[in-house]
């Protein structure tokens, strides 16, 4: 049933107390693609974020990423290779789009995550390691590299 209002001067419809645009107008097809984009911004900012709080979990509690990634340090120089390779490098790469504020570095750390995916799809099965940490770190690398190489 078509929806009954009064029309207005903007080209939308006014419906007790709602003001509906019309779906053919073309102000309306610019609002949705301005949408998609924001959110698509937004879910990039918030991979990058992922990536940094990553990082900083690494970075001040390293013995603690032991359960999740199967990585053990032994003494001192294991603790800082944790605190600098999952901690340093991690906050960097997330923190490298949101200062340059550029396409192209959300696109770096699209493809960054996504090889990092492809390789660890390949050897959770060539390393008999098909366990819910990898999967798990599997999908969130899928889920990231995909999102932040769609253009915004």
């Amino acid at each position: 049933m078509p929806c009954k209002g009064i029309p207005r001067h903007d080209n939308t419809l006014h419906v007790g107390w709602d003001t509906i645009p019309r779906h053919n107008d073309k102000r309306h097809a610019q609002g949705v693609a301005y949408k998609e984009t924001m959110l698509i911004q937004i879910l990039q900012i918030i991979a990058a974020v992922g990536t940094i709080l990553t990082g900083l979990v690494s970075l001040v509690k390293p013995a603690s990423v032991t359960g999740f990634t199967g990585l053990r340090p032994e003494g001192g120089r294991g603790l800082t290779e944790i605190r600098a390779i999952l901690g340093g490098f991690f906050i960097a790469l997330g923190a490298a789009p949101l200062i340059l504020n550029s396409p192209v570095a959300y696109l770096m750390l699209g493809i960054a995550y996504l090889g990092v995916a492809l390789v660890r799809g390949i050897f959770m099965f060539v390393d008999r390691s098909v366990v819910q940490s990898n999967v798990i770190s599997l999908a969130v690398e899928i889920v990231f590299g995909i999102l932040l190489v769609i253009p915004a």
